[in-house]
């Protein structure tokens, strides 16, 4: 799962795709819906955050106004997009999602559990980084009241 978090695509890519996507708008219909799933992918691909926010926005908009067989599709490209940016809560919420369309898909299983130990490794980390604060923070004051006492 993680190949499909962590890959990208250089910016020349995403901006033929996005010139293609702007193309397609002329004729409209199925080629624009298309060219618009992959330039949203493809920003979803890309090591800009506000890109990869991009792509979750378009993905969101096709949703809500694309065609409603599609929506589970959606809801993993969101997530997708949600996990790379580490807003894991509103990833697993489409996640879960997702499952109600189709409860024994492999990939939205995979990606839950991959969302659920992402959270719980960076809920462990930022414990660890608080204890070791918390420590520093007490040595300083005993050093402190230990000079103040000389």
């Amino acid at each position: 799962m993680e190949d499909i978090i962590e890959s990208t695509l250089s910016d020349d890519e995403i901006a033929r795709l996005a010139g293609a996507y702007e193309d397609s708008r002329v004729d409209g219909g199925e080629a624009e819906i298309v060219a618009k799933f992959q330039y949203a992918y493809a920003l979803l691909k890309s090591t800009h955050s506000q890109d990869v926010s991009h792509g979750i926005t378009i993905f969101e908009k096709l949703y809500y106004e694309g065609n409603v067989n599609n929506r589970r599709d959606y809801l993993y490209y969101i997530a997708i997009g949600h996990t790379k940016l580490r807003h894991y809560d509103f990833a697993l919420d489409c996640v879960e999602q997702f499952l109600k369309f189709e409860p024994e898909n492999r990939q939205a299983k995979q990606l839950r559990a991959y969302i659920k130990e992402k959270l719980t490794k960076d809920g462990l980390t930022g414990i660890a980084i608080t204890a070791g604060a918390v420590l520093v923070i007490g040595a300083l004051v005993g050093l402190g009241l230990s000079l103040a006492k000389k």
